[in-house]
């Protein structure tokens, strides 16, 4: 019996000094995060929508970039053309945005108005087909949206 109760105390012990050590380690990361996240905003750079932080002009540049060349398979050329539209693109987002907080419809208007920019700038580096793949993605995506799906739990990303 001594010996049992030996035996749980041990692995009581072992547990919390376990437990111990990875709650510091959890916290540290916290921490670190925490510090890192004010100087971005400082910056200027991240923006924040939804509890989301959208990151700095360049960071969602090279998001969108990425996804599209996935999309339709951009050569390093028009990838590194199509990533300095979005940086400019994302810069006047940047803009609008710190202007208009709060103004939800003026938001919408613009986000159009952007669309249109963003592509008559793509016809430029794109080919017929891959601005053909491009404009079918994004009219699916604006149906998911539509119907409430893009963004809350019905809908799958990427597709």
């Amino acid at each position: 019996m001594k010996k049992l109760f030996v035996i749980m105390f041990v692995m009581l012990f072992a547990v919390t000094s376990c437990k111990q050590r990875g709650g510091g380690a959890q916290q540290e990361s916290v921490q670190q995060a925490e510090s890192v996240q004010p100087q971005e905003n400082q910056r200027g750079g991240a923006q924040q929508r939804g509890g989301r932080n959208l990151g700095t002009a360049e960071e969602r540049a090279k998001v969108q970039t990425d996804r599209l060349a996935d999309l339709v398979a951009l050569t390093a050329d028009q990838k590194t053309k199509i990533e300095a539209i979005e940086v400019d693109i994302q810069k006047q987002l940047d803009e609008r945005r710190q202007n208009l907080q709060g103004n939800t419809e003026a938001l919408r208007a613009i986000s159009r108005e952007i669309e249109t920019v963003r592509e008559e700038k793509y016809k430029s580096v794109l080919t017929a087909d891959q601005l053909k793949k491009y404009t079918e993605d994004r009219e699916q995506r604006r149906e998911r949206a539509a119907q409430g799906g893009e963004r809350q739990g019905g809908g799958q990303r990427g597709n």
